[in-house]
């Protein structure tokens, strides 16, 4: 059934059948125990964050949602982070659950990780943050043993995954001004440290700027040509070294980073943007978002009694003004995987 659901969801999107989002992409809470350098939602305050009655309430009233990403900050810093899926599970015909992570609180991700699949959602797809070798990573990062974290709570899930279907871990490589062109050795480091992984093992990220989600834009990058030629190469050879698709993720992960091409050489969104039609961001505290690079508040939860649709009812005439300006690429013009993946399924017709 919830196939189904995700079937005709793809579909409506492909027609531009007007329906509210199927995709959320959720930011539960702002806390982290990273110190990234390339992102500073760790030094965000954390208050009156959503509680866990206020997200058992929005899930209530919003049953629509087939695919759900709960993200942060680091969302395993949630107590209640399995109680927060189960809702979800709950109401809405969720048939993928993805979540990103730094992958350091590898034991408390594990505990979670396990409670969460005994729901039997579809897919559950884990992806944990690396960024090169270990010294680069540590750097990036800002914290010791980042690294070695990492890639233990990816051998530790990698072995639940064996005996858990519809279950997949994945590293998450974000290309940055400061990692650019180091992804192959990235790779060869970790290979040596986990025999069996294999380039179809990671997920490739491009840094963006954001300042309602990853308030970065103090991040400067020193020459941006040389960082844009860089930036091609790297997901050139990316490209060359994953050379097909071996699944319905991998193929959505090859079309991502042949477009990221297009992006990087113009600047624009390569495909018709599906944010607002297919998804939406909110941050911890409620506030809704067309997407999570592009700064425009389309309500509060919390004064809408948590109800997605009254905020599209009530706000109709700047929705419309704002899917107008995103069909005609007068957005802030991104390409990152959180608005980019449903972006190509939506996209399917022009694709073939």
């Amino acid at each position: 059934m919830e196939f189904i659901n995700f079937t005709n969801n793809i579909l409506k999107s492909n027609l531009n059948i007007k329906s509210l989002p199927f995709k959320l992409n959720f930011a539960i809470t702002w806390r982290c125990n990273a110190r990234c350098k390339m992102c500073n939602i760790w030094k965000k305050k954390s208050l009156n964050e959503l509680t866990t009655s206020e997200i058992e309430e929005f899930a209530r009233k919003n049953p629509y949602f087939s695919w759900v990403s709960l993200t942060g900050g680091e969302p395993f810093l949630r107590v209640d982070f399995v109680e927060i899926v189960k809702a979800f599970k709950k109401f809405s015909p969720l048939y993928i659950l993805n979540v990103p992570t730094n992958g350091t609180l590898t034991e408390k991700i594990e505990r979670d990780i396990r409670q969460i699949l005994k729901l039997k959602i579809p897919n559950v797809i884990v992806t944990i943050s690396i960024d090169g070798s270990k010294r680069i990573h540590d750097y990036i990062r800002g914290i010791d043993g980042a690294f070695d974290r990492a890639l233990l709570t990816f051998k530790m899930l990698k072995e639940i995954s064996k005996r858990s279907r519809g279950f997949k871990v994945l590293f998450a490589y974000t290309i940055s001004p400061f990692n650019v062109g180091k992804f192959e050795d990235t790779y060869k480091e970790i290979k040596r440290e986990i025999k069996d992984v294999s380039v179809y093992d990671f997920h490739i990220n491009i840094f963006h700027y954001s300042t309602h989600y990853y308030s970065n834009d103090n991040v400067s990058i020193a020459n941006p040509e040389k960082y844009k030629s860089l930036l091609l190469k790297e997901i050139r050879k990316i490209l060359k070294m994953k050379n097909s698709s071996i699944d319905p993720i991998g193929f959505v992960e090859i079309e991502y980073l042949k477009f990221s091409t297009k992006f990087i050489k113009t600047g624009k969104t390569p495909l018709q943007c599906k944010s607002l039609r297919s998804s939406i961001f909110i941050d911890p505290l409620g506030n809704v978002y067309p997407c999570t690079i592009w700064n425009v508040k389309l309500g509060n939860l919390r004064d809408y009694g948590y109800d997605i649709k009254k905020i599209f009812r009530e706000n109709k005439k700047k929705i419309e003004k704002l899917l107008y300006l995103i069909d005609n690429k007068k957005c802030p013009n991104c390409w990152t995987p959180c608005e980019a993946n449903q972006t190509i399924l939506g996209n399917m017709a022009r694709i073939f």
